[in-house]
């Protein structure tokens, strides 16, 4: 508290509110704003006006009797449309927001009147979240949606400045090499799973064996994600209009994902829309499971044509939660331990490991950046380097001259 006596004997005082205004020189920058009192009589006149002036911005400039739980039912709705960046959620984030509401903002802040949170009541709930056992990366995901949650209370003017900026999120402990080697299949853990879907097709010849037999050999020759590759249609199978070493390729392309209800969503980020080149044994494989499901079919009374390459049973789109437990089981069976994103790891690692250009397998991939690619097949492109520079010092050792003195 800094209170000034004037030159004419009064008293007078700057107050911060803790929020930032639009300058007026340039609207675009923000500068603090202050709140100037002068005029007081006495020093003591000046402090009863600063108090006053703190405890009413503490509240945030503005009082309201509403609890936590009563602003959630009004805020979320809104924030389902627009998000975070004025884009509508997606219908699993969705899902995963409404769980992490009720089962662990809510119960904590709940009864809380919302301008009432404090950073040490963010700090206890962080904590307590740790002491229950939940990873960082979950924990961090809980961070994420108050932080959202506290930033609209903020903006309706309830708290001065975002309390949840006052504490650090979780940090993620990366895994390491050996943890991340753990979820891709080696050589011979990907004969042994695909040998085990040809045997399980042979014998059980079924819709359940046809498509775990299907899924199993586009996921490792693609490393397309799980909704995305129930959402491929055979339309989007096409022949490349130009000649690779005379042949005309046969490409497939990634244009549609699909939410955890089923229905069809945009790809993950706008390079989840991309091309992957489909070798003649995928092609031929491709081909054998359209005859399959022409079989299916005849024999569905109620099939519903929908042209997808991996429908469920009656011709409608597959479940992104049923899927999974039948790959699961295919691993099972096979004694190996992974799951349908172990399909796409071990694919990209694969690509990694034949394929030079990082830029071209991040495209392959679908990921918004080079980084991101690096970030997690990093140690890869390690293992790579390493094995490359001990070929080429076993090269230069090897190699023999005459031109040298005895």
């Amino acid at each position: 508290m800094k209170i000034t006596k004037m030159k004419n004997g009064n008293y007078e005082f700057w107050f911060s509110t803790g929020r930032k205004i639009p300058t007026k020189k340039d609207p675009s920058k923000l500068k603090y704003e202050y709140i100037h009192r002068s005029g007081f009589d006495t020093k003591k006149d000046a402090q009863k006006v600063y108090i006053e002036l703190t405890q009413k911005y503490e509240a945030g400039g503005k009082t309201t009797k509403q609890t936590v739980r009563v602003f959630v039912e009004e805020w979320f709705p809104i924030f389902e449309r627009q998000g975070r960046r004025g884009q509508a959620l997606e219908m699993r984030t969705k899902d995963t927001y409404r769980w992490i509401l009720e089962n662990h903002i809510l119960p904590y802040f709940g009864h809380m009147i919302v301008g009432s949170i404090s950073a040490h009541d963010v700090k206890l709930f962080i904590d307590q979240q740790i002491r229950k056992g939940y990873a960082n990366a979950t924990v961090r995901d809980h961070y994420r949606l108050l932080k959202s949650l506290v930033q609209e209370i903020t903006l309706r003017g309830y708290l001065p400045r975002n309390v949840v900026d006052d504490v650090r999120s979780p940090s993620i402990v990366k895994k390491s090499k050996a943890e991340l080697n753990d979820q891709v299949l080696d050589h011979r853990e990907q004969s042994i799973l695909l040998q085990q879907a040809d045997y399980e097709l042979m014998y059980h010849q079924d819709y359940y064996t046809e498509f775990a037999h299907a899924y199993i050999n586009l996921a490792l020759n693609t490393g397309l994600r799980l909704s995305e590759l129930l959402a491929l249609k055979w339309g989007d199978v096409v022949t490349s209009t130009e000649k690779v070493e005379g042949k005309f390729v046969h490409i497939l392309k990634v244009q549609r994902a699909l939410n955890s209800d089923s229905s069809i969503k945009s790809t993950k980020t706008i390079a989840g829309e991309r091309d992957i080149p489909l070798s003649p044994e995928i092609m031929d494989l491709l081909m054998t499971h359209r005859q399959r499901l022409e079989d299916h079919k005849a024999t569905v009374s109620n099939w519903e044509e929908n042209d997808f390459i991996l429908p469920y049973k009656d011709g409608k789109a597959n479940g992104t939660k049923r899927v999974p437990q039948q790959i699961r089981k295919l691993f099972d069976n096979a004694k190996l331990k992974g799951s349908s994103h172990t399909l796409r790891h071990t694919c990209i690692t694969n690509w990694l490991h034949h394929v030079p250009n990082i830029k071209l397998v991040s495209t392959l991939a679908g990921h918004s950046t080079v980084a991101l690619t690096l970030d997690r097949y990093g140690h890869i492109l390690e293992s790579n380097a390493l094995s490359q520079i001990d070929n080429l010092y076993a090269t230069m050792r090897s190699l023999k001259t005459k031109n040298y003195q005895r």
